[in-house]
């Protein structure tokens, strides 16, 4: 149903700026048949990519084209944002003719406005091109380190510091290689963690495609250890074929449990759930935030690892302190922040959810279009401090 109307909006859209920007200008017949085609690839490409990994088909190949589709498919979005604030603007100004007017309207009135819209046109098309150039040189670059101090009430002296480095939505995969997760693993390592959440979204496609790819997170290390938990395109990608591959580099995968941490005197309990949609699977991988509590009561500071931030609602019922997780990537691309708020409870940022603290990370890669805007990626420092 989604995907259907996914493929309808595309469509619509692609027609929208066709109509309004193709059919108006001065391009030759030939000219017109080339953009128009080159419209169709931008809007259609992510659902025919969409379709294929579905299918199980995968390819170096079919990557390449679905970046060059990804790249056509961020570019036709932002044109589409700029084109909706152009002619909002001019209805505005053409709705100066249904006002009464003192003196006769100028015989070149309807020039002028042809004028403006094409300029208009133009200047929307040169700044969806800076915008689009922007935009992707802040998805593929590796992503700074960026500090976050979590104030707790009541933490144990011996936990004040305790230095945890998450990665989020790193979407290994078409777009994001092994020179890219290189350089995150890198920086990860040199943050100086107590321990490394990777909280989902690691991959987008089969192991089969993508072990080479993946291999970097071996390396990833910390003195407390590398913990994940898994994300909603993990359940896309065959959950069951990850979960040992992800174990075998690693990763300790924490599926509903936890383990406990000394710091000195205290113990820090680390927990993690699934997916917060993951029992649309099979209801053995149903999110549960309350097993993962399991004998965990008496510890100083219970830390939850999640990918969505809707996950925080169950987590305050079973008790936990505090709540790292991702999903939302910020947005990604301005101005989508506000579609985003209004399906996850939190977007970016640090929260207070009633008991509990909650940080949502922008995520460490981008999903879709290799854009982001407005949404930077990050590798988040999460310091606890007595507060």
């Amino acid at each position: 149903m989604l995907y259907t109307v996914f493929i309808g909006l595309s469509a619509f859209f692609a027609l929208y700026t066709g109509l309004r920007l193709i059919r108006p200008s001065r391009l030759g017949f030939w000219a017109r048949i080339v953009a128009w085609c080159c419209l169709c690839y931008a809007w259609g490409s992510i659902p025919a990519e969409g379709f294929l990994r579905h299918a199980g088909v995968e390819s170096r190949t079919i990557d390449v084209i679905a970046f060059g589709g990804a790249v056509a498919f961020g570019v036709a979005s932002l044109l589409l944002v700029l084109l909706l604030s152009r002619d909002s603007l001019l209805l505005l100004w053409h709705a100066r003719r249904v006002l009464p007017r003192r003196r006769p309207r100028p015989l070149h009135d309807a020039s002028r406005r042809q004028f403006i819209q094409g300029a208009s046109g133009t200047g929307v098309m040169a700044l969806a091109g800076v915008f689009s150039g922007t935009a992707m040189y802040g998805a593929m670059r590796v992503p700074a380190v960026r500090d976050i101090q979590m104030p707790v009430h009541g933490l144990h002296p011996a936990l004040d510091g305790y230095t945890v480095v998450q990665l989020s939505d790193l979407h290994v995969g078409a777009f994001l290689g092994v020179d890219w997760l290189e350089g995150v693993v890198e920086r990860a390592n040199a943050a100086g963690a107590d321990l490394i959440a990777v909280t989902g979204d690691i991959v987008d496609g089969s192991p089969r495609h993508l072990r080479e790819q993946i291999e970097p997170l071996r390396r990833l290390q910390a003195p407390d250890g590398v913990f994940g938990v898994s994300g909603n395109h993990e359940y896309y990608s065959g959950i069951s074929r990850w979960l040992p591959v992800l174990e075998s580099l690693g990763l300790n995968m924490l599926e509903n449990r936890s383990v406990r941490i000394r710091r000195g005197e205290a113990t820090l309990l680390l927990g993690g759930v699934s997916d917060y949609a993951a029992h649309r699977f099979g209801r053995q991988y149903a999110s549960d935030s309350r097993k993962a509590m399991l004998h965990g009561e008496d510890t100083d500071f219970k830390l939850l690892l999640a990918h969505q931030p809707a996950s925080v609602f169950a987590a305050e019922k079973a008790g936990w302190n505090a709540m790292l997780c991702g999903h939302t990537h910020g947005g990604q691309v301005f101005p989508f922040m506000a579609v985003v708020s209004m399906v996850q409870p939190y977007l970016a940022g640090l929260y207070r959810h009633g008991a509990m603290q909650l940080y949502v990370s922008r995520g460490t890669g981008f999903w879709g279009p290799p854009f982001r805007l407005g949404a930077p990626a990050e590798i988040s420092r999460v310091i606890l401090r007595r507060a």
